[in-house]
């Protein structure tokens, strides 16, 4: 009897069955591999700070895997936070500002708030067909405003003369029971309607008043003569000085100071001085 002796298989035919044999088992050994690396891999078991970002696939991270509570602020938004503070207090500073010049505006100088002003003004003749009636129909001009105490003009044209410019000015207080000492009045508190206060009739405060008899005249007054002195009722002490100058129409080589026309102009100060 003769035995046959057996061929081993080729390289090819053992390719084909171990293919043919890895696609049937596959699924299952990847499917097992799967699990056991989900039961042996875990947020223990990896390394802290091992994992660098490029292992990361773009755009996965969420809201949901970071506490934005804790990011600081990257550069560009350090850069916008700056710049919010820096406007804020810019508006801020402009904010005071304002309020400062808003306050200066209404007190007529920065000055009147430390207790001093002084005044400079230009006003055109309002005319009446009598000097009552001139003096009814010229408006207030504000000129300075010291805590309760205020200074104010008038500048009229009485056209029943000359006719006559008249520029006057005034003093006020808010506060009963003061006195006055000026160049055109003196209330002396000897009873009680010689005192300053707002009940005061108008032509027993005034303070100076200069008249330029026309036509085409020009006068101005100042120095000394135009020193005045006061104490309110609450007993606050102020004093001042004023200068004043009328013109009618047009005097050959008036002065420049005036404005062309009939008017006046007014200057002077305001002080707070005790109390």
């Amino acid at each position: 009897m003769f035995r046959t002796r057996g061929r081993r298989p080729s390289p090819a035919v053992l390719i084909a069955l171990l293919a043919l044999v890895l696609s049937v088992a596959g699924p299952a050994l990847a499917h097992d591999a799967s699990g056991f690396a989900a039961r042996v891999i875990s947020g223990r078991t990896i390394k802290q700070h091992s994992i660098s970002g490029v292992r990361l696939k773009n755009n996965t991270l969420t809201g949901l895997q970071i506490d934005e509570a804790k990011l600081g602020p990257v550069p560009t938004a350090a850069n916008a936070v700056t710049a919010q503070t820096a406007t804020s207090a810019l508006n801020a500073v402009n904010a005071a500002s304002a309020g400062t010049a808003a306050s200066a505006t209404t007190a007529g100088s920065a000055d009147e708030l430390a207790g001093h002003a002084r005044f400079f003004e230009r006003a055109s003749a309002t005319s009446g067909a009598s000097l009552t009636a001139a003096l009814a129909a010229s408006p207030e001009l504000p000129l300075a405003q010291v805590g309760a105490v205020g200074l104010y003009a008038r500048c009229l044209r009485d056209t029943s003369g000359g006719p006559d410019v008249h520029a006057l000015i005034y003093v006020r207080s808010t506060v009963p029971g003061g006195v006055l000492d000026g160049p055109d009045s003196k209330l002396q508190g000897s009873t009680a309607g010689d005192t300053l206060g707002p009940a005061t009739a108008e032509p027993g405060r005034q303070i100076r008043s200069v008249t330029a008899a026309g036509p085409d005249a020009a006068r101005f007054a100042g120095g000394a003569p135009g020193a005045f002195s006061l104490v309110t009722g609450d007993g606050v002490a102020f004093s001042g000085q004023v200068a004043l100058g009328a013109q009618e129409g047009a005097p050959p080589g008036a002065a420049t100071a005036f404005a062309a026309g009939s008017g006046c102009i007014f200057s002077g100060t305001l002080e707070r001085t005790g109390g």
